[in-house]
């Protein structure tokens, strides 16, 4: 007869649990794959399918002069040129279709996500970091930025990058240790990623400025330490002065000071392109979005965890991030305040730390981990700073767009991430944290499928391609087409040029630079030959300020109704130096509702 302690382990209860734990092991194992694969398919699905806008269309407009001429256009620009330069590269190996514009974009924000994996798997763990992978992979932060033709993927690649290497360096603890795992290779590394955020994106000066105040604070920090040490260390007195002065040298800060001179050096490397960025910033031209009110933090908090449906349904995971990353943030801070009195142990030593997994945060205890936790949790609070640091420099020159704020988002997660574990370890529990991550891993799929799937409308305020496909069903060789503004100009010609039009009709698209444009000035981006001012027209006529225009020849003025559908500073008419023949206006294809553009063909009187 078999005893009851017996019976509890029958085979099939034996075969079954290591079945079960298998199986879960192989879930965590593969889940990063099934996550980077999601992630790419959010990224990449449809990529080509819609138009370029405005700002994409410029950055092809850019990437198309040779390198000389870039430079000098991208001096006027309040974008650094490390991107147009790497594009115009791209686009000689991959050609200019708007899916390969948009790929370095897409294979940037699958290199952040590995970013994010390797950080959180470092410092959490590895269920932690499939969730912060998750969460990073369906944020429509970051989707919206990995789908665009601009520069923003790039910079959040390079900024989560440095701030990785950073926490690396920090956190890294004795000398020793340090050596043994790359520090120098890791402070190369770390001064590539700075120089790469600082020439991609002029808010990589203020995340690298948040950087090197975290880098300092871990030297301040460090030095502090070493002093405590050395005050205390018994050995010193006996060992004399000059072995206790190298006994005490083995404690010096190396990892903390590597991080100061790789991002110093990585500024260094942006110094040549700093005057032309600050004469930007203070030419009094007038940036597009205006002073942010309070409410763009929470839309960006929005966007950066897909929060961005309907508020019924979206309220739960608002709630559920906000609570986590609360909790995430307190508990990584906690960890080291409560074990700050443990002596940090060298490796080698014997004992282990225990207070690393006591506010639940799994994987190895050893004499470092509380540490390391502790300035992950700094680094994250760093990061996320810059949101609130662009918003109030832009209470003096507004600057601040969401578009912009994507290196906010994979802290973000990752904080929120760090909530679980925190939570489970003050609850004794994993169903309420397993249960919060579920709710809100629905709610930002819902959030970033139904994103991803707007997206894909091809005429979603982009009326370029319809316009240019209108335009060249009416010209003829020796006509022009006049944009009524830089906006206009930049997808209209990147259209004529993908259809043939400039070449195989002989159409030239010129852009009117008119007074008193109040949305946007791009005309800077814009070869010269190409412009047409007032000023011009006054001093040289109609005909010589568009020497594409054949005698008998018509002028197509084209205005895309993408927000303005006035004409901006365009009044040639009245002074009677035109006359308009027909006009003509572009609905959207496909039997959506609105008009979309505007096309009026002009003629010179008595051509």
């Amino acid at each position: 007869m078999r005893s009851e302690g017996t019976a509890r382990w029958r085979p099939a209860q034996v075969a079954r649990a290591l079945v079960s734990s298998r199986a879960a092991r192989l879930a965590v194992a593969v889940s990063p794959v099934m996550l980077l694969t999601l992630a790419a398919v959010l990224r990449f699905i449809n990529l080509g399918d819609r138009e370029l806008f405005r700002d994409e269309a410029a950055s092809w407009l850019l990437s198309s002069y040779p390198i000389s001429a870039l430079l000098d256009h991208a001096r006027f620009e309040a974008y650094p040129p490390l991107y147009p330069v790497a594009l115009s590269g791209w686009i000689g190996l991959f050609g200019d279709g708007e899916a390969a514009l948009r790929t370095p974009s897409a294979l940037a924000g699958l290199l952040t996500l590995a970013v994010v994996w390797a950080w959180a798997r470092e410092a959490m763990g590895r269920i932690p970091a499939c969730v912060a992978l998750a969460l990073a992979a369906l944020s429509v932060l970051l989707i919206d930025d990995a789908r665009d033709a601009r520069m923003y993927a790039i910079e959040t690649a390079f900024a989560t990058a440095s701030w990785w290497l950073i926490w690396r360096l920090v956190a890294l603890g004795p000398p020793e240790r340090a050596i043994r795992r790359g520090t120098v290779l890791t402070a190369t590394a770390l001064a590539i990623a700075v120089a790469g955020e600082l020439w991609t994106l002029a808010l990589g000066l203020p995340s690298a400025a948040l950087q090197m105040a975290f880098a300092c604070a871990g030297a301040a920090a460090a030095v502090r330490a070493t002093r405590e040490r050395s005050a205390t260390d018994p050995d010193s007195a006996r060992l004399g002065p000059i072995a206790g002065l190298a006994r005490r040298a083995a404690w010096i800060p190396r990892g903390p000071a590597l991080a100061i001179g790789a991002i110093a050096l990585g500024a260094a490397s942006f110094l040549p392109w700093l005057p032309a960025l600050l004469a930007v910033a203070d030419n009094g031209q007038p940036f597009w979005t205006g002073r942010p009110h309070l409410d763009a933090i929470v839309q960006t908090f929005d966007r950066a965890v897909s929060l961005t449906g309907q508020w019924d349904l979206m309220l739960p995971g608002q709630v559920i991030a906000v609570l986590l990353t609360i909790v995430g943030t307190l508990g990584l801070l906690d960890i080291y305040r409560r074990n700050r009195r443990e002596p940090v142990r060298r490796p080698g030593d014997s004992g282990a730390h225990a207070g690393a997994t006591s506010s639940g945060f799994g994987g190895r205890a050893d004499a470092l981990r509380p540490r390391r936790l502790r300035w992950f949790g700094i680094a994250l609070v760093f990061a996320v700073a810059l949101v609130p640091v662009v918003w109030l420099y832009s209470q003096f020159r507004p600057i601040y767009d969401a578009r912009y704020m994507g290196a906010v988002a994979p802290p973000l997660c990752l904080l929120i991430a760090a909530g679980l574990p925190t939570l489970a370890g003050w609850l004794h529990s994993r169903v309420v944290p397993s249960v919060l991550v579920i709710v809100l891993v629905a709610t930002m799929s819902t959030g970033a499928i139904g994103f991803v799937q707007s997206r894909s409308v091809s005429s979603d305020l982009n009326p370029g391609r319809e316009t240019a496909s209108q335009l060249l069903a009416l010209a003829r060789p020796g006509d022009v087409v006049l944009a009524n503004d830089a906006r206009t100009y930049f997808p209209v010609d990147y259209y004529l040029d993908r259809a043939g039009g400039d070449k195989a009709l002989g159409i030239d698209v010129y852009d009117w630079y008119g007074l008193g444009q109040p949305f946007y000035w791009g005309t800077y981006l814009i070869s010269q030959q190409k412009v047409v001012t007032p000023a011009l027209i006054d001093r040289v006529g109609w005909a010589r300020a568009l020497p594409g225009l054949r005698p008998g020849g018509s002028i197509w003025l084209v205005t895309l109704c993408n927000g303005a559908r006035d004409d901006i500073g365009f009044a040639p008419l009245n002074g009677g130096q035109l006359s308009e023949q027909s006009r003509l206006l572009v609905t959207a294809p496909g039997g959506l509702p609105g008009e979309i553009g505007q096309i009026r063909k002009l003629q010179i009187p008595g051509s």
